[in-house]
């Protein structure tokens, strides 16, 4: 049994050899490893570099397991043991390598992501790179992992493979038929960040469905709506359909009409016309050539002024806040001229 697994017996020297490895990994995890990191964290927190300094923080766990699993490898090809169980020691030591070193490449996507996130004046200057860059990110990822899959594969055979690769092929004509909806879907991704209809942010209006875009995947598109709902929209739709998006427009219009009563003479008719119309052209959000303030007509029970205006913004939030303000203002005009603002009523006259 004992030749079975060990070319020759442990001697003193290999004990001893074991000894000094793991000494040195103690070394080298607690002053060599740590030391580094922290000085080059500190450089670059003190060089106010804060992206270089979360991937160095996002490295030090997966540095800790390489050089704790390399250790550990290092200590085992020591030991005296036959050929066969020193080859599957490397195969394993091989394969748990790439999945740490591919899982640290993971980490270090996802800390720059992280940080790209928070670069708001990049996503201001490029709105694209809003939608652009969580997809790049994806796409980088996912090379990884198939990377990752593919070399493990053959570290464990090519026989284990194929067989894999014989079993999918059964249901080969079945996943090609599926598929034709997720390559219309990818095309659709593909659509969108090259026709720039819309980007992470915009309030959209798609079908049925309106609300603030939160992520463009490879496959869908996430909507969030004004009651916090989330909608997953296949990229697809966003090809065949009409896309409205507010967020593109520069200005946004007001049109209203404002109802007078009909004991309201000519005179203070025409003097909060022209009171209206000069709070709007002296207004610093109001276009000037878009503000018009007209006596529109004779209504059933008012007399009608309407009012139309284009505020400088497209922000919704902003746009409400200068439409309310104007709102108030128009109140206090009639306020002043003591005019009331009509509404529905019917007079009835009663013969003697």
């Amino acid at each position: 049994m004992f030749e079975d697994i060990f070319v020759k017996s442990i001697s003193i020297n290999t004990i001893f050899s074991l000894l000094i490895v793991f000494v040195v990994y103690v070394i080298l995890r607690k002053f060599v490893v740590k030391f580094i990191i922290n000085s080059m964290k500190k450089l670059a927190d003190k060089w106010n570099k804060k992206n270089i300094s979360m991937a160095l923080e996002s490295l030090e766990k997966p540095l800790n397991i390489i050089l704790l699993v390399s250790t550990l490898y290092i200590a085992l090809i020591i030991i005296p043991f036959n050929d066969t169980i020193d080859g599957f020691i490397e195969k394993i030591y091989t394969i748990f390598m790439i999945v740490v070193i591919g899982s640290g490449a993971l980490r270090i996507l996802d800390t720059y992501n992280s940080i790209i996130k928070q670069n708001t004046e990049l996503f201001e200057r490029k709105p694209v790179f809003k939608t652009l860059f969580p997809l790049i990110i994806k796409g980088i990822k996912f090379f990884i992992v198939i990377i990752i899959v593919v070399i493990v594969s053959v570290q464990l055979g090519f026989s284990e493979l194929k067989s894999l690769l014989a079993g999918v092929g059964i249901g080969g004509l079945a996943v090609a038929m599926a598929a034709q909806d997720l390559l219309k879907n990818i095309f659709g991704g593909f659509i969108i960040l090259t026709d720039r209809s819309f980007n992470t942010g915009d309030f959209i209006k798609i079908e049925s469905n309106e609300g603030i875009v939160e992520e463009v995947g490879i496959r869908s598109t996430k909507v969030r709506t004004l009651e916090q709902e989330l909608i997953v929209v296949p990229n697809s739709k966003f090809v065949d359909g009409a896309v409205l998006n507010y967020s593109k427009r520069g200005t946004r219009r007001v049109k209203q009409v404002l109802g007078a009563t009909y004991s309201t003479s000519s005179i203070k008719l025409k003097t909060i016309i022209k009171t209206i119309d000069t709070f709007l052209n002296n207004h610093p959000m109001v276009l000037n050539d878009t503000v018009n303030v007209k006596f529109d007509g004779f209504g059933s029970s008012s007399l009608d002024i309407i009012v139309m205006y284009r505020i400088n913004t497209s922000d919704f939030n902003e746009y409400l806040k200068i439409k309310e303000e104007v709102n108030f203002e128009i109140m206090s005009i009639f306020e002043n001229e003591q005019v009331e603002f009509a509404f529905p009523s019917v007079s009835v006259y009663m013969e003697k």
